[in-house]
């Protein structure tokens, strides 16, 4: 993922095919559930405190709603990749930073809770025979985006 230009409402970022597959991929996981604190050997019975986990999923849930629509439209209006088309041009808008970063965080933070909150670096769940993939790549690549965003929102 590279960054092409940047005008005064968008930033263009040069995508290969497969970044622009696990892209769409990512984006498509959310919302990710975290209804369920996973249990620890050292905690297997303890939750979160704070507030009740289904008022909050009852009050996120219009927003979320919002978020997946916008996800879809995000999506949708991205060049289409053509055939023997290897590059593509990913758009963001400025105003659509922030919405972006919550929900690749969402996508990420659920992905290490569908894992079970494992402590250890990427590279080593990877080599765990057990590892789920797929959360791994919704992890990792959700993580990547949101450094790329970051650091273009610390460049504007």
């Amino acid at each position: 993922m590279k960054r092409l230009h940047h005008t005064e409402d968008t930033v263009t970022f040069q995508i290969n095919d497969g970044e622009r597959e696990l892209l769409h991929f990512v984006l498509n996981s959310y919302p990710m559930s975290t209804d369920v604190w996973p249990a620890t050997e050292e905690n297997p019975d303890k939750g979160p405190t704070g507030p009740d986990p289904a008022l909050l999923k009852s009050a996120l849930a219009e927003t979320k709603q919002a978020h997946r629509r916008k996800v879809a439209e995000f999506l949708g209006s991205q060049p289409p990749l053509k055939p023997k088309q290897k590059q593509v041009e990913l758009r963001v808008k400025h105003q659509d930073m922030e919405w972006l970063l919550q929900v690749a965080n969402e996508v990420r933070v659920g992905a290490w809770y569908a894992m079970g909150c494992p402590e250890e670096e990427a590279s080593e769940l990877a080599a765990r025979p057990d590892v789920d993939y797929d959360n791994l790549l919704r992890m990792e690549f959700a993580l990547l985006l949101q450094c790329v965003l970051l650091d273009e929102q610390g460049a504007s």
